[in-house]
């Protein structure tokens, strides 16, 4: 009788808070543990599927729910103090081979000076959970694959930055697997902009592996569906059968309830709006600066505070150093980083509305969870995200600062209809939820 194997690679590999692909693993291993499923995870140094013991499981999805409660930081790892050589050969010892040509390039653009300030930003906030690294798994002691014939293989997770899905490729015949794989978004090939030049051509080697080893490929969005089936037609690459599936929302904690900080209670005495997203370049955080550089200029004063809810990320340099040079403006901005749930579910209830002008998604989550806590949100018109959004948020154009500023300052001068879409919200909106999305793959991959 063939099995099914759910891939824990991502999830077993990861310290730290998780970010949305390992979450997504997460939430299928913990529909799965209770049904007539194995489990893996692809060990690098050997080149082999693993099994993994269920309790292993347990103990990462616990982690995972305690990782907001103990960020380890960098003193941890013993690299504060150590210089950038140091700091890159220790990177090259605990990821994937496949990395170190990307490192390389990342020691030569990062300057001595600037390393030692990311290492002092990382010290004081204490993020080092967002290192990723390699860490000792208690398996199933085996030195061959774990599969058997006709077994079906479910992978939620990224392996552009390994060999896993070239090692499953050659196993496919040889088992007869059946392997159903997840794409998120193909903004890496898409927009190489937005990241490091070595990142496309590794992701244009993930999604060419993708379609080689998948008998269907799940898509988050009708938009990442085009996106991918567009890219492999180009590329003359082989086209799978794909699926769109709706991802959850009520994630890890989401619920929990806990003590906020004296900073939170203060925030949210007084009038502000929201954005929670990573702060890189692809977040478009510039035309919220620039829309409220230009209504200040413009004689608006009385302007609430813009929250920003994310880690420092790729390509901001500018951004800060344009906020910091510009003192009036950044009196009206606030940066939070590392926030427990308690706190954002807070942060959430008491916002005016939120924001989300993001330049390009694959689903785009921070829509959905400020419409789980029924509160209206003003977004770009781009990729996924009108399909997210629907008719409860209002919509402006990407990159145009006017109009990001005109219906800011239209919503703030409305609060009845801030209110009138909240009550549509509040009557009509249908919570995503976790147990539909895994129901849906369960049904597609046995």
């Amino acid at each position: 009788m063939s099995k099914l194997w759910i891939d824990a690679t991502n999830l077993l590999k990861w310290q730290g808070n998780p970010v949305g692909v390992v979450r997504v693993e997460a939430e299928l291993v913990k529909y799965f543990l209770n049904r007539d499923a194995a489990f893996c995870y692809f060990d690098d140094k050997n080149g082999l599927f693993v099994q993994v013991e269920l309790q292993t499981l347990r103990n990462a999805i616990n982690s995972l729910q305690e990782s907001k409660k103990s960020i380890h930081s960098v003193e941890n790892h013993s690299l504060i103090g150590k210089s950038k050589k140091a700091f890159f050969n220790y990177l090259k010892d605990v990821l994937p081979d496949s990395s170190i040509s990307f490192l390389d390039e990342l020691s030569e653009k990062i300057s001595d000076l600037y390393y030692q300030l990311i290492l002092l930003q990382i010290k004081t906030l204490k993020v080092a959970g967002y290192i990723r690294k390699i860490t000792s798994l208690r398996s199933v002691s085996t030195q061959q694959h774990c599969f058997d014939h006709e077994d079906h293989f479910l992978s939620a997770g990224l392996h552009w930055d390994s060999d896993c899905l070239v090692v499953l490729r050659s196993l496919k015949s040889k088992y007869r697997l059946e392997v159903t794989t997840i794409c998120y978004d193909l903004i890496p090939v898409l927009f190489p902009e937005f990241y490091l030049n070595k990142v496309k051509p590794l992701f244009e080697q993930h999604f060419k592996s993708l379609s080689l080893v998948s008998d269907k490929i799940l898509c988050i969005s009708k938009n990442t569906q085009t996106d991918l089936n567009t890219w492999l037609k180009k590329k003359n690459l082989p086209t799978p059968p794909t699926e769109v599936v709706t991802l959850g929302s009520d994630f890890l904690n989401a619920k929990k309830i806990g003590e906020t900080s004296e900073l939170i209670n203060e925030i949210i005495k007084k009038n502000y709006l929201l954005y929670v997203s990573t702060i890189e370049v692809r977040k478009n955080h510039w035309v919220l600066i620039k829309a409220y550089e230009k209504l200040i200029n413009s004689g608006i004063t009385k302007l609430p505070k813009l929250v920003f809810v994310g880690r420092i990320g790729w390509g901001v340099k500018d951004l800060l150093e344009y906020l910091r040079d510009n003192q009036k403006l950044s009196n009206y901005i606030i940066h939070l980083d590392n926030i427990v749930d308690a706190e954002l579910i807070k942060l959430y209830k008491h916002s005016l509305f939120c924001l989300y002008p993001s330049k390009y998604e694959g689903w785009g989550l921070p829509v959905v969870e400020a419409l789980d806590h029924g509160k209206f949100s003003l977004c770009a018109n781009n990729s996924s995200i009108p399909e997210v959004g629907g008719g409860f948020v209002e919509y402006a154009s990407t990159n145009s600062i006017e109009d990001w500023a005109d219906k800011i300052t239209h919503y703030i001068d409305s609060p009845s209809e801030i209110t009138k879409k909240e009550k549509a919200i509040s009557l009509d909106y249908q919570s995503k939820n976790w147990a539909n999305f895994c129901q849906q793959i369960e049904k597609i991959a046995t």
